[in-house]
C-alpha cells in the first residue's frame, strides 16, 4: 500500500469531478516546452493513453497494449518509466481520480501492485490482476457509479521483454473490460487448486471485490500459459458462472476478443491522432486565453446546431468580439464533446453493438462513411473536414449511452435545445442541415460581408457563410474585411491637398 510520505503531497489530492477530462491536456501543459512545443516521447505517450481511452470508450471488445520503459538503477533494481514517471509515481496519481475510502483503497492496491511488478516481475512470468467491478460490500451503487467502478471488470497481465542477453527492455501490459462476470465467480476460480495459476488463492471476503485485487501478489502463470493474455482469464473464469444468461453473454465477449484486434488498434490509433491534434490544440488556446482557430472552428462550425441550450448560453457568453475566451470549465465542456464524438464513430466503425442499436440505421451507415472517409484521407495525408463537420453535428445530435472504464461513461439527458428537431426516430431519420433553424440577426464575424445589415445566423450567431468556411477548415475571423470602413471624406480631401503633384493626382484618382 501506498505509505503516508507518499501521500503527503497535495499533488495526490482529487481533481475536481468536471475537470478529469482534461488530465491528457494538463499532461501536455506541464511537459510545454519554451517554444510552444511538446517532447516527442510524451507526445507518443498521450497518443497511446488517448488511444486507450478510444478502445475502453468505444470498442469494448479490445484489448489495450502499452509498454513501460525499463530504466536501470544504481542498485542494479531499475524501474519502469512512463510520461516521465515511474510506475509507482503513475500509480499513485490515480489518488488524484478518486474521492470515497472504497475507492481510494482499491488505488492502495495498485500502487502495491506496481511496486511488487519492478521488485519481482521474472522474464517468463506473466503477472495478473483482476479488478472486478465494486460490490456492496464494498461500496454502495451510487458510490460506485461516481468512481467509475460500477459496471466493468477490468483484467489485467504483464510481462517483461528481455534483448538476447536476458536484458529487461520493457514491461508490457494489455488489459481489456468484461462484464457480467458474477464476483462469486471470480472466487469461485481463484479458490480451486485446478484454476490457471496451479494453486488455490484464498480470498479473504468473498463478498469483496477489493479482497480478490488484493490476492494480485499470487496472480502469476509462466507465460506461455497464458498466449491471449487477458482473454486466457476471461476463459478461464467463464465455467465458474453458474447463471445460463451471464454464462452466455461473458462468451458472446469472448467471442468478440477473438475479433481482428490488430485492426481495432489500427481504427482506435488513427482516432487517437485526431484526438491528441485536438488535446494540443485546447492546449495552446488555454495557454494563449482564447481559442485558436481550430478549437474557435469546433465551437462555431458544424457544432453550432448541436450544442444544448444550457452549453450554448456559456459558450456566447465566451466570445468578445471575433474571439473566444479559453477557461477551464469551457475547455471541459469542449472535451466532453470531443470526447463522445470519438467514441461514438470508434464504436460504429468497429461494430459496437450497445451503441449501434441506439440509433437508427441511417444515422449509423452516415457515421461510418464519413469516419471511414475521414481515416482514408488520414492514411494519404489529407484532410477530410465536411466528413468531420457532418461527423461531429450529427454525432452531437444522438442521445447516447456510451463508455466505459476509468474512461467513465457518456449518458445523454433528454435534448433542451430548443433549436435541435432530432429528438425524435423520425427526426433522428431526417438529420441533416436542411433542417436546423436559423433565425435574423448580425453574424458575429466581423470581416464577414453582411455586416452590418442583417442575415440568417445559426445559435452561435455565426452566418451560413461563416460557417460553411469553419466546416472547409478555414476561420473566417482572420480574413480582412470584405467592406472596408467608410472614409471620412473632408479628412481624405485635407490631407491630399497638402500634398504635391502627385497628392493631386490620387485626388483625381480617389
Amino acid at each position: 500500500m501506498a505509505s503516508e510520505a507518499e501521500l503527503d503531497h497535495g499533488e495526490f489530492a482529487p481533481v475536481p469531478v468536471q475537470e478529469r477530462v482534461l488530465t491528457e491536456v494538463d499532461n501536455l501543459a506541464a511537459h510545454r516546452l519554451s517554444d510552444g512545443s511538446y517532447p516527442d516521447k510524451v507526445l507518443d505517450d498521450t497518443l497511446i493513453n488517448l488511444k486507450t481511452l478510444v478502445q475502453e470508450g468505444g470498442i469494448p471488445h479490445a484489448v489495450s497494449t502499452t509498454e513501460h520503459d525499463y530504466q536501470p538503477g544504481p542498485d542494479k533494481k531499475g524501474v519502469f518509466m512512463w510520461m516521465g514517471k515511474t510506475a509507482v509515481q503513475n500509480a499513485l496519481n490515480g489518488y488524484k481520480f478518486h474521492i470515497s475510502e472504497a475507492a481510494r483503497d482499491r488505488v492502495g492496491v495498485e500502487v502495491d501492485e506496481a511496486r511488487h511488478t519492478e521488485e519481482d516481475l521474472r522474464p517468463g512470468t506473466m503477472k495478473v490482476l483482476i479488478s472486478p467491478r465494486m460490490s456492496a460490500k464494498d461500496a454502495d451503487k451510487r458510490t460506485a457509479e461516481q468512481e467509475h467502478l460500477a459496471d466493468d471488470d477490468a483484467v489485467r497481465v504483464s510481462w517483461l521483454e528481455t534483448d538476447s542477453d536476458g536484458n529487461t527492455q520493457k514491461r508490457v501490459l494489455q488489459s481489456l473490460l468484461v462484464r457480467d462476470v458474477p464476483l462469486k465467480a471470480w472466487t469461485a476460480m481463484l479458490q480451486d487448486q485446478e484454476n490457471i495459476f496451479g494453486k488455490s488463492i484464498p480470498v479473504e471476503d468473498p463478498d469483496s471485490a477489493l479482497s480478490v485485487m488484493q490476492v494480485h501478489r499470487e496472480m502469476e502463470s509462466p507465460l506461455d500459459c497464458l498466449p491471449d493474455g487477458p482473454v486466457d482469464v476471461v476463459k478461464a473464469v467463464l465455467p465458474y458462472i453458474e447463471s445460463p444468461e451471464l454464462h452466455r453473454k461473458v462468451a458472446r465477449q469472448i467471442e468478440l476478443f477473438a475479433s481482428d484486434q490488430e485492426e481495432l488498434d489500427q481504427r482506435a490509433g488513427m482516432i487517437a491522432e485526431r484526438w491528441l491534434k485536438f488535446e494540443a490544440n485546447l492546449e495552446q488556446s488555454m495557454h494563449a486565453g482564447y481559442a485558436n482557430s481550430e478549437i474557435k472552428q469546433f465551437i462555431a462550425g458544424s457544432m453550432q446546431h448541436a450544442w444544448k441550450k444550457q452549453d450554448l448560453e456559456f459558450i456566447n457568453g465566451q466570445w468578445m468580439g471575433d474571439e473566444v475566451m479559453m477557461s477551464r470549465p469551457l475547455a471541459a465542456l469542449l472535451e466532453k464533446a470531443m470526447q463522445k464524438n470519438f467514441w461514438t464513430a470508434a464504436a460504429v466503425v468497429s461494430g459496437n453493438e450497445s451503441v449501434i442499436k441506439q440509433m437508427d440505421t441511417a444515422t449509423v451507415s452516415k457515421i461510418r462513411s464519413n469516419e471511414l472517409t475521414i481515416q482514408e484521407s488520414q492514411l494519404r495525408g489529407e484532410q477530410a473536414a465536411l466528413a468531420v463537420s457532418s461527423n461531429n453535428s450529427l454525432i452531437a445530435q444522438q442521445k447516447l449511452k456510451l463508455g466505459g472504464g476509468c474512461a467513465g461513461k457518456i449518458e445523454d439527458e433528454e435534448e433542451d435545445n430548443p433549436e435541435n428537431e432530432l429528438r425524435s426516430q423520425e427526426g433522428r431519420e431526417k438529420a441533416g442541415r436542411n433542417k436546423w433553424k436559423w433565425k435574423q440577426g448580425i453574424c458575429r464575424v466581423s470581416s464577414c460581408p453582411t455586416r452590418p445589415g442583417a442575415t440568417k445566423i445559426g445559435p452561435c450567431a455565426v452566418c451560413e457563410n461563416c460557417q460553411h468556411q469553419f466546416d472547409r477548415g478555414v476561420d473566417p475571423t482572420k480574413a480582412k474585411p470584405a467592406i472596408q470602413p467608410a472614409l471620412n471624406v473632408e479628412e481624405v480631401y485635407s490631407f491630399l491637398a497638402s500634398q504635391d503633384k502627385k497628392g493631386e493626382r490620387q485626388l483625381q484618382h480617389v
